[in-house]
């Protein structure tokens, strides 16, 4: 006979086994839902994707769906990705076929885009697969200038930038080859040192990493063996230009000696004679090239410089300094500038010490000047100050400027009723971005408080314009708008993007027409589907990402009631990067 204590410890026994049933159901439900969301935004695609008439665009989606189908579906994602090989290389064969002085498909060409964006959305699953594809797919173009000799190799149009593009397919293998190394770590040392010791790229580094992780003195001796390989080579090429992949590594490569390490830190050694050498090649390639190259990278070069060439420190920094100006548009900016701003100086020192400065940086101090008053609360002596010392447009940008960072700073300080007079006073353009900004923010401060009015200040907005958006201007606040929307009340995002969709797709229609005239990102009346969302009209894709959370299956029916394939095709590829 069953005691009352027993009893009472077999009931709670039920009674938390029902518990658990009920709280792991959600959690299944949750998933099953995700699947099936999942599964048909597949389907959807592969539907669209069966009516693409370029095998480029076929080559650009299947190997996304494979890297996708991946992990739940590998068989059914090898069959994408042999899709994928078998168009690129169709759409490869037809370029090649049809060159012309009008049409010479310079991308398929010479993989400056689509094959390698195959090659790695495959390798992220299979990366043995795609090193094989990579070498069954290589142009001609890319076979001449690997082969190539610079002393007997014939003339051609391309051979100028023959380096480059056997660099770029260098870099492309051992990326793949890194990958697969992952993949699959007991084949990773001998193909790691095998290809080491073939070619340097960018990825080297991270290559001898991780042969040093499973063997560190076979490691040591292959970093080592690449420092002697940079040493050896020239860090510029035939046609004079530089290299910067090498340079690139070898910076990459002396960053590593010189990183500071915790004392039972264990790292690749390598031999001090080497490095200096190494790094007295990089410091000269900056001061004989630094100047043709527009750039001297004076904080990366610092370390390396004050340990195995002081006296050159000089030399780079003034070299740099006269490179910079060139950078920032024609605008020379000199230390005691950077110096000045650095020290985080205050308004009053600001305002003194810019008249010691050129007018093109004077402006800036003054600006910052104004700024830092406004902070101190202190607006209208900011607005003082830059009519004291600008006029013209350059008066009407500073006080734009200063409007916007004073508007950032009330609704930061949660002012919200004294930054929307100020948001009222801007230009119609200002306003309305000014405007959606403060009705983010109110609403992120509290969403459950704060969502009537947030929603109050959109709506408002969407008085100010049409109800169908006449200019490009128009349609981007618009879209901006229902961003807002998304998150603050759903259902108006909604209600104002489907009315929206009929001229979406007139406008892209158009456009296509257009841009084929004119030889842009469209061929045989396909845009392509590697130039991403450029259909002539900027639509954001997380727009979509977002509606989907609120409410999936409306969603889907606004994606559907567009009238382009390629759209459709690249708005469900991004729901499945985010997670759907």
């Amino acid at each position: 006979m069953i005691n009352r204590t027993s009893l009472i410890a077999v009931l709670l026994f039920i009674y938390s086994l029902a518990g658990y049933a009920q709280n792991a159901t959600p959690s299944r439900d949750v998933e099953a839902q995700k699947a099936e969301r999942r599964a048909r935004i597949i389907d959807a695609i592969l539907r669209d994707a069966g009516e693409l008439r370029l095998p480029e665009n076929r080559a650009f989606i299947a190997a996304k769906l494979g890297a996708v189908m991946w992990k739940t579906d590998p068989e059914r994602a090898t069959a994408q990705f042999k899709n994928a090989i078998a168009d690129l290389m169709a759409a490869q064969d037809a370029a090649e076929s049809n060159k012309n002085p009008n049409t010479q498909n310079y991308d398929l060409l010479t993989s400056q885009s689509l094959r390698p964006s195959v090659l790695n959305m495959i390798a992220t699953a299979d990366a043995e697969f795609a090193l094989n594809s990579m070498y069954r797919s290589r142009p001609t173009v890319i076979q001449k200038a690997l082969a190539q000799n610079s002393s007997n190799a014939k003339i051609s149009n391309a051979s100028a930038n023959f380096p480059q593009l056997a660099q770029q397919e260098i870099n492309l293998e051992q990326r793949l080859i890194r990958l697969i190394a992952e993949q699959k770590p007991e084949r990773s040392i001998a193909f790691l040192k095998e290809n080491i010791r073939k070619h340097l790229s960018g990825e080297t580094l991270e290559m001898l990493k991780k042969v040093w992780s499973k063997d560190p003195a076979a490691g040591n001796e292959l970093a080592n063996d690449v420092v002697d390989r940079l040493i050896s080579k020239s860090f510029t090429r035939a046609n004079n230009q530089v290299n910067y992949d090498l340079i690139n590594l070898a910076n990459s490569l002396l960053a590593e000696y010189l990183r500071e390490r915790s004392p039972e830190e264990k790292y690749i050694v390598f031999a001090e004679s080497g490095m200096r050498s190494l790094a007295g090649k990089v410091i000269s390639i900056y001061l004989e090239q630094g100047v043709a190259m527009g750039y001297i990278p004076l904080e990366q070069l610092e370390p390396i410089v004050k340990r195995f060439s002081p006296g050159s420190y000089d030399q780079l920094k003034k070299l740099a300094a006269s490179t910079r100006g060139a950078r920032f548009g024609g605008v020379q900016i000199d230390e005691s500038y950077t110096k000045l701003m650095s020290g985080n100086p205050t308004a009053d020192i600001l305002i003194a010490e810019a008249k010691k400065f050129p007018l093109e940086t004077r402006g800036s101090i003054y600006s910052n000047a104004a700024n830092k008053l406004s902070d101190a609360g202190q607006y209208e002596r900011a607005v003082a100050l830059l009519n004291e010392n600008f006029e013209g447009d350059a008066l009407e940008h500073a006080i734009s400027g200063l409007n916007w960072y004073h508007a950032n700073y009330l609704i930061n300080r949660g002012e919200y009723d004294a930054a929307e007079t100020m948001i009222m006073q801007f230009n119609e353009s200002n306003r309305i971005s000014g405007l959606i900004s403060l009705a983010t923010s109110i609403y992120n401060k509290d969403p459950e408080a704060n969502r009537a009015r947030a929603n109050g200040i959109l709506q408002r907005i969407r008085t100010f314009l049409p109800d169908r958006p006449e200019t490009n201007n128009e349609f981007s606040q618009l879209i901006q708008l229902i961003n807002a929307m998304t998150s603050v009340e759903p259902n108006e995002a909604f209600r104002n993007f489907e009315p929206v969709v009929d001229q979406i797709n007139q406008l892209t229609e158009a456009w296509a027409v257009v841009a084929s005239f004119q030889g842009g990102n469209i061929r045989q009346g396909e845009y392509l589907l590697t130039g991403g969302l450029n259909f002539g009209i900027y639509v954001d894709q997380s727009t979509f990402n977002t509606l989907a959370q609120k409410d999936f299956d409306r969603t889907i029916r606004l994606i559907d009631g567009l009238q382009r394939r390629e759209m459709r095709i690249l708005i469900y590829s991004s729901l499945l990067d985010s997670g759907f």
